[in-house]
């Protein structure tokens, strides 16, 4: 997952902080892949959108020294092209996704709490966590109050991200108000992706309103 990568939901465009896996869409389901493993001269960034609750690739600019095919009718647009390596765009190529598992938005950056490009979810004003099942928008969990709470205790002197201590509980905090777990994207076998009951959420989801409620 590329920290440019953006989502556009109720015509707002959010950038993606978090995915449960490493790609939401690889270009090599569209037959663009690079020239071998970990190419440095491959790069990727794509805008999704919420259309009706499905969740659809828009656009997305791709790297790559091998040919760009027609995607749902749409050509290739040329941005760069140097020493055999070219970058072109796919604009509102709207292909529906097929996506199961939670991603973590952010809109409105406050202040970036963290170090050199690594910003924490924290440092945005609204993060909402989105659900999915095969493509389809299942439920929106605000965290917002959430993220709020860290700052002000932040801002205010209560916490200090130079103590080791206050670091760890501010990341229990997180992780236990997200649903889903996105410590290690990818680190679970493929065939259990295609196995994910999403029962497995909803249990989450009450688990986690049921300690709001008690606290």
């Amino acid at each position: 997952m590329d920290a440019r990568d953006t989502i556009f939901t109720e015509d707002t465009s959010f950038q993606i902080l978090k995915c449960e896996w490493k790609d939401i869409v690889k270009p090599d389901i569209f037959g663009i892949s690079p020239t071998w493993t970990n190419d440095k001269n491959f790069d990727y960034i794509s805008i999704y959108e919420i259309k009706e609750y499905q969740l659809y690739l828009k656009s997305f600019t791709v790297t790559s020294d091998r040919g760009f095919p027609t995607i749902n009718g749409v050509e290739p647009e040329s941005c760069l092209a140097e020493k055999g390596i070219q970058t072109v765009q796919y604009k509102n190529i709207m292909v529906p996704v097929k996506f199961t598992g939670a991603i973590i938005i952010g809109n409105t950056l406050i202040k970036n709490y963290g170090l050199n490009d690594d910003i924490p979810c924290y440092s945005y004003k609204l993060v909402r966590e989105l659900i999915f099942q095969d493509g389809k928008l299942v439920t929106t969990i605000d965290h917002s109050k959430d993220m709020l709470r860290i700052r002000k205790n932040l801002d205010l002197g209560l916490r200090s991200l130079n103590k080791a201590r206050d670091v760890k509980c501010i990341t229990h905090y997180i992780k236990s108000s997200f649903v889903g777990d996105y410590a290690h994207p990818d680190k679970i076998k493929k065939m259990k992706r295609k196995k994910i009951n999403f029962n497995f959420y909803i249990q989450k989801i009450k688990n986690r309103y049921s300690r709001i409620k008690s606290s």
